[in-house]
C-alpha cells in the first residue's frame, strides 16, 4: 500500500487528549482484509491479483437466477436451451421437426350430376345439415343402384368424408369414386356402418379433382330400399389452426393421433399425418384393448368404437367413455361423472358386456388422468390423478381409496401424472410432487424450486411423458394456460433437475399430449404445440452427443444465459478483466459462438441489456475477450455480472454444431480504500496540555482498549479511527516518561 507524509503542527488529538508528536505524520493506505493465502495445490483462484469463474455450464440445470456457493446451486444455470449433459461438450440444441400437413379442409360440393334421374333431394348431401339427406330411395334388388354425382372446381384432395345409411341393414355396401387425370378412380367399395362418419384417404395427393360420385348396394331380392347420403365433404390439406384437442396412441407398429374429430396416422417420411376416419364427436382417448385392438372413446354421448390392425372400425352400443385404461387384462373407462367400469370384450364386440368397478363421485370434477403405479406393497394398481388428491383403485373392495398426496387444489392440477423413476409424479403448475408409496416419502421437485425460470417461458404443466424405464420424464409447459404472452415449452427432468428441450417460437401455444413413438423406422418423442405437431429423434444407444458426430441432429440456434454472479460478495465492486471461452467442433464463419454479458441485475428478460464482448468466435480454440474491448481493456466494473452465449449453425448443416469447451471471467475485487497513520508520540515532557507524561500515557491506553471508534484530530482534519497496533516505551519509576509508536486506521 502506499504511503503519504501529512504536514503537522506537531500535535494530534486522540480520543480528545492533546499529544506531541516527534518527526512526520505518515498516512499509509492499508487494507480491510488480509492477504491471499492458497493452500494445497494451484487452480484457477490462486493468482495474487485475479480471481477467475468458470461459468457453470455443466451440468447446466436450469433455475438458479442468482448464483450462490450452496452444493445445489453448483453446475446450473439461469436458463438454456443448449444440450449440456456432457462436461466440456455445450452443443446446440436437438432438432426438432414439425408436421404441419394434417389438419384437413371440408369442402362441400358445389351442384350434382343425377345421370338417371332416379335420386332426389341431391342438394341435401352438401347443406352441412346432418338431419337430411339425399336418395335413391327404391335401389335394385340384389345388385348396385346408380351413381349419383358431386361436383367441385379442380382441387387437389386427401380423401372423402362422408355420412350414409339405408332404410336397413340390406342396403349393405357403398362405392365411392373421385375424378382426375380424365378418368374415375376407386376410393372405397364395401361394408359401412349406417349412420357413422367415414374419411378414406388416398396414399398420396389427388390433383386437379372435380367431382366424386356415389352409389349403394342392395343384398335382399324381395323389397326395394332406400340408400340415404347424409352429407359429404372434399377433404384436402390446410394450413393448420391452433387445435384443441389431441391424444396420440402407438398400435400395431403405428403411432396414431386423434385430433379433434379426426384419428390420422404417422405415414412414411414423417412429412404429414394422414386422416383415417372421422367421428362424431372429438376423441377423448385412445388405448389398446385386451384382444389387440385400439378403442377410441368419444365422451359421454357418443358410442366409443374399435379398430382393427386392419384399420376396419366398429361401433360399439356403449357410450359413457370420456377417459380409460389398461390393466389387468381388463379395458376400464370413466364418464365425466366419475362413475367407472370394466370389461373383457369391449374391443372385439359391438355389443360388449361392462361391469360397474365403483364410482369416483365424490371429485369427479377434479378428475385429470388415470395412470398404473406400484403401491405400497410393490403392487402395481390404477391411480387418478385430481386438481387436489391423488386416488387409488381398491379392485379388490371396487372403490376409489384417498392417498396422503395432496395438490393445493390447483385447476390444472393433476394433469401432469405418471409413474417414472420409483415414483408418482403430479404436477399443479409448474409445482411436481413427487411421491415414493414404498418409501413414503413426499417431496417437490418442480420448476418453482429455487429461482424458477424466466417469465418469458411461464406456462403449466399439462402432461407427462414418461415410461418407467426411461432415463427422463417429459414435461409440456403450455403457456396458453396463463396470462400474458409467453412461450410453451418441452421440458425434461432427469431424477436430479430440469432441461429445455424445446421451446415454441411462437407465443402462447396450447398442448395437449406427448408419446414416444418407434413408428415408420424412427425412434422419437412426439408432441403437439399450437397448430404443430413436433417430433425430436432420439438415440437408441449411445447418449453421448460427442460420440455421435455426424449422425445426430441439431437445431439452427441455441442460447445458454448463466446466473447472475456477485462473486458471493454483493456489496463490493469487481472489475472485469477477460473472458475467456474455448470452443472446438464445426467453428467457422456459419457456425459461431458469441459471448454477450451484462452487468449488476440491469435486466431481467432473456434477451434484452446485453453486450456482446468482441465478435462472434468463428476458430477453434481459446479466444481470450478483453473487456470491456480489446481498443480499450481497462476492465468492467460490476457488482454482479451475467453472461450469454449464443450459438448458431449454417440453415443447411443439420449434423454440425459449434462446442463450448469453457466460458471463464477473469476479474478482481475492488478492495475498499482505506487509510492509516503512522506516528511516534513524545511522552518524554513532564506535562503537556495540562497533562502528566503518566496521564498520557493512560490516556493512550484506555484509548486503545476502547471498543468503539476513538477521534483523531489533525490540523483541522477530524477521523474517526481504529487504534490497530501501540507500542510504549517508557521509564519506571514514579514520573514515567518515553515514547509511543502508534498505527491507527480509519474505518
Amino acid at each position: 500500500m502506499g504511503t503519504e507524509v501529512v504536514n503537522r503542527k506537531n500535535e494530534l488529538v486522540i480520543n480528545g487528549v492533546r499529544y506531541p508528536i516527534t518527526g512526520e505524520l505518515v498516512r499509509k493506505l492499508t487494507s480491510q482484509f488480509a492477504d491471499k493465502t492458497v493452500v494445497g495445490s494451484y487452480d484457477v483462484n490462486s493468482m495474487k491479483n485475479l480471481d477467475t469463474w468458470e461459468v457453470p455450464l455443466y451440468p447446466g440445470y436450469v433455475g438458479v437466477q442468482e448464483a450462490q456457493s450452496k452444493e445445489s446451486h453448483q453446475g446450473r444455470s439461469w436458463w438454456t436451451d443448449l444440450i449440456t449433459e456432457q462436461d466440456g461438450y455445450t452443443v446446440l440444441p436437438r432438432l426438432a421437426t414439425e408436421i404441419t400437413s394434417f389438419a384437413t379442409n371440408r369442402t362441400s360440393p358445389t351442384g350434382f350430376v343425377d345421370g338417371a334421374s332416379v335420386w332426389t333431394n341431391e342438394g341435401n348431401a352438401y347443406d352441412t345439415d346432418q338431419s337430411t339427406y339425399a336418395q335413391q330411395a327404391s335401389l335394385p334388388s340384389t345388385t348396385w343402384g346408380d351413381y349419383c354425382e358431386f361436383t367441385i372446381s379442380s382441387m387437389n384432395i386427401v380423401g372423402i368424408e362422408f355420412t350414409a345409411g339405408g332404410t336397413d341393414a340390406t342396403v349393405d355396401q357403398i362405392d365411392v369414386d373421385i375424378y382426375y387425370s380424365s378418368a374415375w378412380h376407386d376410393l372405397y367399395s364395401g361394408a359401412f356402418s349406417r349412420g357413422s362418419q367415414y374419411r378414406y384417404c388416398k396414399a398420396a395427393v389427388a390433383a386437379g379433382v372435380t367431382s366424386v360420385r356415389v352409389r349403394f348396394h342392395h343384398s335382399d331380392a324381395s323389397a326395394s330400399k332406400a340408400g340415404l347420403l347424409y352429407e359429404i365433404y372434399f377433404l384436402s390439406y390446410n394450413a393448420a389452426t391452433a387445435l384443441t384437442n389431441v391424444k396420440f396412441g402407438n398400435f400395431n407398429g403405428e403411432l396414431y393421433a386423434g385430433i379433434d374429430t379426426i384419428l390420422h396416422k404417422l405415414p412414411s417420411g414423417r412429412a404429414t399425418l394422414e386422416p383415417i376416419f372421422a367421428f362424431d364427436a372429438n376423441i377423448t382417448d385412445i388405448l389398446i384393448g385386451t384382444n389387440g385392438n385400439l378403442l377410441v372413446y368419444l365422451g359421454d354421448a357418443n358410442n366409443y368404437l374399435y379398430m382393427t390392425t386392419a384399420e376396419a372400425f366398429t361401433e360399439t352400443n356403449v357410450n359413457d367413455a370420456t377417459r380409460g385404461i389398461l390393466w389387468d387384462n381388463k379395458m376400464w373407462k370413466m364418464d365425466a361423472d366419475g362413475n367407472w367400469w370394466y370389461s373383457t370384450d369391449g374391443d372385439n364386440s359391438a355389443t360388449p358386456t361392462w361391469s360397474a368397478g365403483g364410482a369416483l363421485a365424490d371429485i369427479a370434477d377434479e378428475v385429470e388422468s388415470l395412470f398404473i403405479g406400484y403401491d405400497a406393497d410393490g403392487n402395481d394398481q390404477i391411480y387418478c390423478a385430481t386438481n387436489s388428491i391423488l386416488k387409488i383403485y381398491d379392485d379388490t373392495n371396487a372403490k376409489w381409496v384417498s392417498t396422503q398426496v395432496k395438490l393445493p387444489n390447483h385447476p390444472n392440477g393433476g394433469k401432469g401424472a405418471a409413474y417414472w423413476s420409483s415414483g408418482h409424479y403430479l404436477s399443479y403448475g409448474l409445482g411436481v410432487r413427487k411421491y415414493e408409496p414404498i418409501e413414503y416419502r413426499d417431496m417437490e421437485v418442480g420448476l418453482i424450486k429455487d429461482d424458477g425460470i424466466p417469465s418469458e417461458y411461464n406456462g403449466e404443466i399439462v402432461k407427462f411423458g414418461a415410461e418407467a424405464a426411461s432415463n427422463v420424464l417429459y414435461a409440456l409447459i403450455d403457456a396458453s394456460q396463463v396470462t400474458g404472452t409467453q412461450k410453451s415449452g418441452l421440458w425434461a427432468y432427469d431424477g436430479i433437475g430440469w432441461r429445455n428441450w424445446w421451446l415454441d417460437t411462437a407465443n402462447d401455444g396450447a398442448m395437449h399430449d406427448i408419446i414416444v413413438s418407434s413408428a415408420e423406422s424412427g425412434y422419437a418423442l412426439y408432441w403437439d404445440c399450437g397448430n404443430t405437431i413436433w417430433y425430436i429423434n432420439l438415440q437408441r444407444g449411445i447418449q453421448n452427443p460427442r460420440q455421435l458426430a455426424g449422425t445426430i441432429t441439431y437445431d439452427t440456434a441455441g442460447v445458454y444465459v448463466s446466473p447472475d454472479y456477485d462473486a458471493f460478495w454483493p456489496v463490493g465492486n469487481k472489475i472485469g478483466v477477460q473472458a475467456r471461452c474455448s470452443v472446438r467442433g464445426d467453428v467457422s464463419a456459419d457456425e459461431t459462438v458469441t459471448v454477450k454479458y451484462r452487468t449488476n441485475h440491469s435486466n431481467e428478460t432473456i434477451d434484452t441489456g446485453w453486450t456482446t464482448l468482441g465478435s462472434a468466435i468463428t476458430s477453434a480454440g481459446e479466444t481470450t475477450l478483453p473487456m470491456p474491448t480489446s481498443a480499450a481493456p481497462a476492465g468492467t466494473s460490476f457488482r454482479s455480472i451475467q453472461f450469454r452465449l449464443d450459438l448458431v449453425r449454417k440453415a443447411a448443416d443439420t449434423d454440425e454444431t459449434p462446442v463450448v469447451v469453457y466460458l471463464a471471467l477473469d476479474y478482481y475485487k475492488v478492495i475498499p480504500k482505506s487509510w492509516g497513520w503512522i506516528a511516534v508520540l513524545d511522552l518524554s515532557k513532564s506535562s503537556y496540555a495540562d497533562k502528566s507524561s503518566e496521564q498520557l500515557i493512560d490516556a493512550l491506553i484506555t484509548a486503545a482498549e476502547t471498543e468503539s471508534l476513538v477521534t483523531l484530530v489533525y490540523e483541522d482534519s477530524t477521523k474517526y479511527v481504529k487504534i490497530e497496533d501501540i507500542e510504549i516505551s517508557h521509564t519506571t519509576g514514579e514520573y514515567p516518561k518515553g515514547t509511543a509508536k502508534i498505527f491507527l486506521t480509519e474505518i
